[in-house]
């Protein structure tokens, strides 16, 4: 199995067509096997998005306009909660969501919710913790559909 690279070192010829590079691996995503896919560094599939192919109904997806631009301070949160989460789940790798070690979206985002409008004993936002795993409930829930 190989493991995570730096994105944009391409030293065993896996670079993709956009410069990002990729290992062939098989993660589980939930409780679905998904052998020889693609996946980034981050886990996730290397695919283009779960965008439609045609430009007039892409359109309706704003993803920069739509959510970025509404919540970035909110972004930058999530983003420390996966760097920070990195450190203490894969310390010394190269930034990478390792997907077997904490699956519990559910009942973890709603242990941060209530626990929300403080910090936890880490210093990160309940909150902060909370929108993470609902993007990864969210994006857990994209994949078993596509695949």
């Amino acid at each position: 199995m190989s493991s995570p690279k730096l994105q944009g070192i391409d030293t065993d010829n896996t670079m993709d067509s956009s410069g990002l590079d990729y290992v062939n691996i098989p993660l589980p995503v939930g409780r679905i096997e998904l052998p020889d896919t693609k996946r980034g560094i981050g886990g996730a599939p290397t695919r283009a998005s779960t965008l439609p192919e045609k430009a007039d109904e892409r359109k309706r997806f704003p993803v920069a306009s739509g959510v970025l631009d509404y919540f970035p301070d909110a972004l930058v949160a999530v983003s420390n909660v996966s760097y920070r989460g990195n450190e203490q789940h894969n310390p010394g790798q190269p930034l990478h969501w390792a997907r077997g070690k904490s699956a519990d979206e559910a009942d973890t985002m709603i242990r941060h919710f209530l626990q929300r409008g403080s910090l936890d004993t880490d210093g990160i936002r309940h909150t902060a913790k909370l929108a993470w795993r609902a993007l990864a409930l969210l994006q857990k829930e994209i994949e078993n559909e596509h695949n």
